[in-house]
This record gives C-alpha cells, sequence and structure tokens, in this order.
C-alpha cells in the first residue's frame, strides 16, 4: 500500500515539466534531479513522464543524506560533469535553496500560484533570492533577477 501512494505521489508533476524539461534540453542544456525521497521514487524513476528528460538524478535514500547536505548538489554536478557555479538550482523555499548556494548553485525559488498553500519542510520563509512563479519562466528567462 506505501508503494502504490509514494508512486502516485511520484507521477505527480506539474503539468508543464515535461515541454519546460524538452525545451531546455533543446536548448542544450542538462537536466539534474536532487530529491529528498523513500525507495519508492528510485524504483519507479524510469516509468515518469520527466525521466527520459532528466540526464542526472540524486535520491536521498540512496546517498544517505538529506538536502541541504552538500553531497547532494555536489553528486548531481559530478554526474552532469559540471561545476557547481554553472548549475541553477530550482526548488520549492525549502532549505534546500541555502544548501544549493552553499556549495555555488545559483538557486530559485519557485513559487506558484497554485501551491500557495502547500506544505514545505524546512521552509525558508525569508529567502531572498531570486523567484520564478512558474516553470515556463526558468524556460524562457535564464536571467532572473531578484
Amino acid at each position: 500500500m506505501r508503494s502504490e501512494i509514494e508512486e502516485r505521489y511520484a507521477r505527480m508533476i506539474r503539468p508543464e515539466a515535461v515541454d519546460i524539461l524538452q525545451s531546455l534540453t533543446k536548448k542544450g542544456l542538462q537536466v539534474g534531479v536532487v530529491s529528498d525521497c523513500t525507495h519508492e521514487l528510485p524504483d519507479c524513476w524510469g516509468s515518469l513522464a520527466i525521466a527520459p528528460w532528466v540526464d542526472a538524478a540524486i535520491f536521498s535514500v540512496e546517498v544517505g543524506q538529506l538536502k541541504p547536505h552538500p553531497s547532494l548538489y555536489l553528486g548531481v554536478c559530478e554526474r552532469l560533469d559540471i561545476s557547481p557555479p554553472e548549475a541553477i538550482y530550482v526548488g520549492d523555499g525549502s532549505n534546500e535553496l541555502t544548501g544549493a548556494n552553499a556549495v555555488g548553485m545559483r538557486a530559485i525559488r519557485l513559487v506558484t500560484s497554485d501551491a500557495a498553500q502547500a506544505f514545505v519542510y524546512e521552509a525558508q520563509p525569508d529567502w531572498n533570492g531570486p523567484v520564478i512563479e512558474s516553470l515556463t519562466a526558468l524556460a524562457s528567462d535564464l536571467t532572473f533577477s531578484t
């Protein structure tokens, strides 16, 4: 039962996610995922609609650390063969943003109107870095201002 629930949760992606990931790939960018998760996500990863558009994924359950531990961010950069300053990290506003910044990534908070009341684990309400209101903004403008 738990695996069914977790897998259902893993399949709940933003409606525009696949199109945005395809667009980023067409622009020649690589895509990485850093996820705090249980074993169900790695188990079903290959069957998710976004998986073909992700070049590298790091799952906390496999690394043995949670965000904001540097090993997660550095691990995805290593798998993408880039340095952290070459990476843009998009997250929902948890301590993951500070963790990404701490290793040298450029962190951007995604704040969408449909998720305004969503629970954010270890939220950072005082985030003063860049913010975007949709994944579409990520694909259309990679210059983000604070």
